[in-house]
């Protein structure tokens, strides 16, 4: 069967993006465990974060810059792709945040965000490099 014949057997009303949760101990918050509702960014707000990525870093040959540039793009994928935490209005005036990625670097650590960061990215359909050597 080709992939026209395969997709026609779908329900196109039930297309949706992915979601998941992903456990996380936060040791800002003294090593609490906190399930994280996540989603798949959509296609065209990944590729976005991406060009933003990729334009700076090609004008800007400066490797802190490009650094930052790295973490800015981290922050917005874990706010898109955990938009019920990090953009809850309530939680960002408890802990005293003015915007959503503000709240993501008051409770978490680096580590912290680079593992919800990466569970958002997988679900997102990106393998890390880890996962293809292992595929492979």
């Amino acid at each position: 069967m080709n992939a026209v014949e395969k997709l026609m057997q779908f329900d196109a009303g039930k297309v949706q993006m992915p979601k998941s949760e992903k456990k996380i101990r936060l040791n800002k918050l003294g090593g609490e465990e906190f399930i994280f509702p996540i989603q798949a960014l959509d296609p065209a707000l990944a590729g976005e974060i991406a060009e933003n990525m990729m334009d700076i870093t090609m004008r800007k040959g400066n490797s802190a810059k490009v650094n930052l540039i790295r973490y800015q793009a981290q922050l917005r994928t874990i706010v898109e792709g955990c938009p019920d935490v990090f953009k809850n209005q309530d939680l960002q005036k408890r802990f005293g945040a003015k915007t959503p990625n503000e709240l993501v670097e008051k409770l978490m650590l680096s580590g912290e965000m680079d593992i919800l960061s990466s569970a958002i990215e997988d679900l997102s359909g990106y393998e890390d490099e880890e996962s293809k050597v292992k595929n492979s």
